[in-house]
């Protein structure tokens, strides 16, 4: 029998626990950053310490993104931080590092050799991705509004792969939906769909109409003033990553409700999600595999 590959999964959420059973398929699977309130899937190692991993893994699995602050390792359930750099030393040369967003490890990775994918950048990815958020934040809105959303203005910013299925699904429950957005190419797009939409800046109609606003735009769009002109119970919703697009400080201090979801797909589709992460390692190791 085939001896199978290693896997070490080091930091993440709730859907690389779930990432681990679906591994143990192809390799050996252990996992660093979690802390011991969490139980590991039945055959996972659960590791506690760097110096607890003995050989250089064939597989590292870094989470989405891999670093928040390209120091340490995006672990949110880990009781102590993790050093990216002292992670990367763990490699042998023939490790393949397997990560979300490599552009957020820029300093870890500068001068190594290392064999990477990011898993962050697939298409396949980025599509299912963008499609459980979408959901996701329409079940988080229906939570927190404890209203209808039937005839709610919603204000949209951004028209990419998030804006653009959640401002459709929005609609399909009877809001009434606008987008702000930069380009003639997205303005069209949304007249194809039936959205309205809105160049930047934002009108002052625009925004004193919207009941909820959401970001989907990691580059800042609504600041102090645009939040001045906005309903006093608006609701403002950020799903974009750093540095985001609302003010959050000026929104919470006008008194307005402000909620940061940023990883609604470990909070509300956890399996769907690590398969998404699992598909694109097995393809990625195959594709391996066939050029070697």
């Amino acid at each position: 029998m085939e001896q199978k590959l290693s896997a070490l999964i080091v930091g993440g959420d709730r859907r690389f626990l779930r990432l681990s059973a679906l591994l143990q398929k192809r390799y050996t699977v252990s996992m660093l950053g979690f802390s011991k309130e969490y139980t590991m899937p039945q055959g996972v190692t659960h590791l506690f310490h760097l110096h607890e991993v003995s050989a250089p893994p064939s597989l590292l699995i870094l989470p989405l993104p891999i670093s928040r602050d390209q120091q340490t390792v995006n672990a949110p359930l880990s009781e102590e931080p993790l050093i990216l750099s002292r992670v990367l030393d763990l490699c042998g040369p023939n490790t393949v590092v397997a990560g979300g967003l490599f552009s957020t490890a820029k300093k870890a990775c500068f001068g190594r050799k290392l064999h990477t994918f990011d898993y962050g950048v697939q298409p396949d990815f980025l599509n299912g991705n963008a499609t459980l958020t979408a959901q996701g934040a329409f079940k988080l809105l229906q939570r927190e509004i404890q209203e209808p959303l039937l005839g709610k203005n919603i204000l949209i910013t951004g028209y990419g792969r998030i804006g653009s299925r959640l401002s459709h699904l929005l609609k399909t429950f009877g809001a009434s939906v606008i987008v702000a957005l930069r380009k003639e190419e997205d303005r069209k797009k949304a007249a194809f769909a039936g959205i309205s939409s809105s160049f930047y800046p934002i009108s002052d109609a625009v925004l004193k109409k919207a009941d909820i606003i959401i970001n989907t735009v990691p580059s800042p769009v609504i600041g102090k003033e645009e939040i001045q002109k906005t309903k006093p119970r608006a609701f403002f919703l950020e799903l974009a990553s750093a540095p985001f697009g609302i003010d959050q400080n000026a929104v919470q201090n006008s008194g307005r409700i402000f909620r940061k979801a940023l990883s609604i797909p470990s909070d509300y589709y956890v399996e769907e999600a690590a398969e998404l992460i699992y598909r694109e390692i097995v393809k990625q190791s195959l594709e391996r595999r066939e050029n070697e």
